[in-house]
């Protein structure tokens, strides 16, 4: 393999194990919960590999009455559970609502929830003697970006299948070259050119030894005549004959 060759192999592998572990991982969740008055319902989002995570949701009630949407840390959940006061975060969150779409980036590692109140927990739906329902419907989003900073197995798993889709291209790369190889020497034959050397020079000087090939190649020898028979082997031409005597 030429010089130049191996750089391009290279080049093509450093290209590869560069970009890889930059991919972003996505996740769809959805799903359709029936929320008795009084109860709640939270989806956990676990963001704990990677720089920074895109968090978006929508939320929809389908039937009955409005809720609460809150979005918590560990430690929020942990309070309204405990029916404390709670924080929560409000840019991510949409009280009394029937339908509500969010989206935020996440910084800080951790455990976050989605939480659907159909509680008193902040403002409360119509408390009757009834069982108000909520059905609501909900669609979450989450992207990791994983950046330089993502958990070292799933990195390595990244790192490895970029090397391994550069080897199988370097694979590739060396058969389509040795198919040009043999047909540079089939073709140099046929031409009456020394094939073993043309397949030296395009070996050894890679794409530019092909094209000084193409460049330089001896046409095809003229094709025979119709009708032309090639002599038996070992055939030689008759002697002249002697000039008959004066």
């Amino acid at each position: 393999m030429s010089g130049m060759r191996m750089a391009v192999c290279l080049l093509l592998l450093v290209v590869c194990l560069a970009i890889v572990p930059g991919l972003s991982l996505g996740e769809t969740r959805s799903g359709t919960e029936t929320i008795h008055e009084d109860y709640y319902v939270s989806i956990t989002i676990n963001f704990f590999d990677g720089e920074s995570m895109d968090v978006s949701y929508t939320a929809t009630v389908t039937d009955g009455p409005n809720i609460d949407v809150f979005f918590l840390d560990a430690a929020g959940l942990a309070d309204y559970e405990d029916s404390e006061t709670f924080e929560y975060y409000t840019a991510m969150s949409d009280l009394n609502t029937a339908s509500t779409t969010k989206s935020t980036t996440l910084a800080v590692k951790g455990a976050y929830y989605l939480v659907l109140d159909n509680t008193e927990a902040e403002t409360a739906p119509p408390w009757n003697a009834l069982d108000d329902v909520a059905i609501v419907i909900w669609t979450l989003i989450t992207e990791t970006d994983k950046g330089t900073d993502g958990d070292i197995s799933s990195e390595w798993n990244e790192w490895l299948l970029g090397g391994v889709a550069c080897i199988v291209l370097g694979i590739v790369m060396f058969i389509v070259w040795i198919v040009l190889g043999i047909w540079v020497y089939k073709d140099a034959e046929k031409r009456g050119a020394n094939g073993v050397m043309w397949l030296i020079v395009v070996i050894l000087l890679g794409i530019i030894g092909l094209i000084i090939y193409l460049v330089v190649r001896p046409k095809m020898p003229a094709a025979p005549p119709p009708g032309y028979a090639p002599p038996p082997p070992g055939y030689a031409p008759p002697p002249p004959m002697a000039p008959p005597p004066q």
